[in-house]
């Protein structure tokens, strides 16, 4: 049994290390852009499934769309200071904004992004602008084909292929994340579910706020939680420099656990409960097999 003052004063010597890694970040960064593996840029939280464990927690905020100028200025200001391997567009799903045209085709000129990926659910088939947009060699479209709404799926899939666009299929698992209700980890067990967790890499861009994952951008909404000045960056305040790339490697840095770690079970082997999206569809699909 862990005791509290012990837990206390490690969760506080977390707040000096962000000001020693800092400093050390103004060194690393002082010539160079940030390096990112991947970064998720959110074009809303709209989304047509309403899936009890949803890594974004999007079933539980007020539906929200910001606008694509809006959402390629943050995204511009960024790629001042950055690098990024794959730009993934999700936030819900990203088929559901009639302006992910122009959002795809501003990326796809970008010298400072490798890849661009959609993360889609399967169940929207784009317009025609989106289509061409989508024929970009940098461009893949990854549908998840979760259970109840594989028929739907498909026909994406073969509109996609009939417009030669990059696309792939995939039926995945979730981990329980935790939903609005999840009590609060002890800060040892949710270091050792941060260690191997998937998403520590996984940075995301919502409507000008930058952290190091999907997780925290409705935690104060959800879980009530206060932002952490270090792991919650907003964009449009950082001017280009050596300061603003160490902020951003800082915020990004996967070797600490952010403070909205403590209210998730973490996207690791460590965590034993699985889960399968898409639950309404699922559900309303076993009900039809039954009648």
């Amino acid at each position: 049994m862990f005791e509290k003052e012990e837990e206390l004063t490690t969760i506080d010597h977390k707040e000096f290390q962000y000001p020693i890694l800092f400093l050390k970040k103004l060194f690393q960064y002082r010539k160079k852009k940030v390096h990112l593996s991947c970064l998720e840029l959110w074009t809303g939280n709209r989304c047509n499934l309403r899936c009890q464990h949803c890594i974004s927690l999007i079933p539980y905020v007020t539906e929200q769309r910001v606008p694509a100028e809006k959402i390629c200025q943050s995204l511009n200001r960024l790629l001042k200071m950055v690098t990024v391997d794959r730009l993934i567009l999700g936030g819900g799903e990203p088929f559901l904004d009639p302006n992910i045209h122009s959002i795809i085709k501003k990326a796809s000129v970008s010298s400072s992004i490798r890849q661009i990926q959609i993360d889609t659910n399967g169940t929207v088939i784009p317009s025609e602008q989106v289509i061409q947009a989508l024929q970009h060699p940098k461009v893949h479209v990854r549908i998840n084909r979760y259970p109840g709404i594989e028929v739907q799926a498909d026909h994406l899939f073969s509109r996609l292929k009939e417009s030669q666009i990059t696309c792939s299929y995939r039926t995945p698992l979730w981990k329980m994340a935790g939903g609005p209700f999840q009590q609060r980890l002890h800060f040892e067990m949710s270091r050792v579910l941060y260690r191997a967790c998937a998403m520590k890499r996984h940075a995301v861009l919502f409507d000008g706020e930058f952290t190091a994952c999907p997780r925290g951008i409705h935690t104060r909404t959800v879980m009530g939680m206060s932002k952490n000045s270090w792991e919650h960056l907003n964009v449009f305040r950082l001017k280009p420099g050596m300061i603003s790339r160490a902020r951003i490697a800082v915020a990004a840095d996967p070797n600490i656990y952010k403070d909205y770690c403590l209210y998730c079970l973490g996207m690791s082997p460590e965590n034993p409960y699985q889960v399968i999206p898409g639950e309404q569809y699922r559900k309303s699909f076993e009900r039809r097999s039954n009648s």
